[in-house]
């Protein structure tokens, strides 16, 4: 099944421990995760602003979430 995650979904996921980040493992064993290039815009905005994730650590989990499919903005 292909299951589109938007970034609220990926940063609840990221971010914390519990439901989200659970169901995030479970998507990404045994369906087929997508997301949208805007969305890791907008993830990586988020962390960096808003969080003060370090970069590399954003970086890490951009590079994550691309190995997925992406949607182009169009």
């Amino acid at each position: 099944m292909k299951i589109f995650a938007d970034t609220n979904f990926l940063v609840s996921a990221i971010s914390s421990k519990g439901f989200s980040s659970e169901l995030f493992q479970f998507i990404l064993t045994h369906h087929n995760l997508q997301t949208g290039e805007f969305n890791l815009i907008e993830l990586r905005r988020i962390f960096l602003l808003k969080f003060k994730v370090p970069l590399s650590i954003i970086e890490e989990s951009i590079n994550l979430l691309s190995q997925f499919h992406v949607e182009k903005i169009p």
